[in-house]
């Protein structure tokens, strides 16, 4: 219903910042470690001494998250959605952290599984009885957050007997000094993202602004196949020399697994007008070209998140941090000269900023 939805979308905002920022750069580290030294097992071993501490913090985090949303007084939905949203952030960076270490032994079966886990456990709340509450969906829909925070300490008490080690304090303050670009790099990004859905929310009337959040959120299916995607040609990247950029089998299999997604979503939004009449569906209508706009930056930030990956094997953070950045400014510099943009005008210039970063990113990748 609408009411879950709403709530769904409200944690599911809240975690991914949290996911982004929540293992201090580990995630995007393991690989490039792995890159340097070529060791599987010599990365898993420092990860895992590391992310003993990354867990102490990540369990402060939700505690104190907790604490404070009772102190402040918030509503009773707004706080259980906000420690909902740092729990599942939490769970998010834990299995981002977890399939890395599959990546790197070459189990991208397992890494995949993982990760699609989340939905599918989740999957349980849209077949529940009608009349089932609002909250319980929502708790259900987000249920594989919890088990992956009670079977995290179980694993690194077998690994590590959670305790905490120099060794892995070393390592952690090595990720976060290399990451650390990358983290605002991807803080920029949900800035200019989290200005589309505000603005559209506040400025929009309610029928264009749900149909502008649900058609980001649909396209975020490319997203997924990304993920997907990069789960199996991560190990190929950074084990390559630094002399290549991205191979033509990286690219044959990325291609491969995400055009179809971003076919499927096309199709979805140019033909909602006709499944609604075919199926009495209620898809929210949008005009093609602001559809056209959403998909195409979704579109190119997918392709730039490919191209950062043969710069962050090579170290080179920086310039992943300045197309970032580029972008953001582009378009928050032109959102604020703009007055009362439309639709169409807001989603234009996302798309825009998604093809400057895109084009940054690929004269520093081939003009080396």
């Amino acid at each position: 219903g609408e009411e879950a939805y709403v709530k769904v979308e409200y944690v599911i905002a809240i975690s991914i910042v949290v996911a982004t920022f929540a293992d201090a750069g580990l995630r995007n580290y393991v690989l490039y470690h792995f890159g340097r030294n070529r060791d599987a097992t010599q990365t898993t071993f420092l990860t895992s001494r590391a992310a003993v501490f990354v867990f102490a913090f990540q369990i402060v985090l939700l505690a104190g998250t907790i604490m404070a949303s009772h102190a402040l007084l918030l509503p009773d939905t707004a706080a259980t959605g906000l420690w909902l949203g740092v729990l599942r952030g939490i769970a998010l960076s834990i299995v981002g952290v977890a399939t890395q270490i599959f990546i790197i032994h070459d189990r991208l079966l397992l890494g995949i599984l993982l990760s699609l886990s989340f939905w599918v456990i989740g999957a349980i709340a849209l077949v529940l009885p009608d009349g089932t509450p609002a909250n319980i969906r929502v708790m259900v829909f987000f249920a594989s957050a919890f088990l992956t925070l009670f079977a995290v300490p179980l694993l690194l008490c077998r690994t590590t007997g959670l305790k905490p080690t120099s060794v892995g304090f070393a390592y952690l303050q090595s990720a976060t000094g290399w990451a650390w670009p990358l983290l605002l790099a991807a803080g920029t990004s949900m800035a200019a993202a989290s200005i589309v859905r505000v603005y559209g929310i506040t400025a929009y009337s309610a029928t264009v602004a749900a149909g502008l959040v649900f058609w980001m959120r649909i396209f975020s299916l490319i997203q997924l196949s990304h993920r997907a995607a990069v789960t199996i040609v991560s190990r190929s990247i950074f084990s390559s020399d630094d002399s290549d950029v991205l191979s033509p089998q990286v690219l044959r299999t990325y291609m491969l697994l995400v055009i179809p997604s971003i076919a499927l979503a096309f199709i979805v939004g140019f033909a909602a007008p006709v499944l609604n009449t075919l199926f009495e569906w209620h898809l929210p209508l949008l005009s093609p070209l602001v559809i056209t706009m959403v998909g195409l930056q979704v579109t190119f930030w997918t392709l730039s998140s490919l191209l950062e990956m043969p710069l962050n094997r090579q170290g080179n953070v920086f310039s992943v941090l300045f197309a970032s950045a580029a972008s953001a400014v582009l378009f928050i510099g032109t959102f604020l000269t703009l007055h009362d943009p439309t639709p169409l005008i807001l989603t234009s210039t996302m798309a825009l900023a998604s093809m400057v970063q895109f084009a940054i990113l690929l004269l520093r990748n081939f003009s080396r």
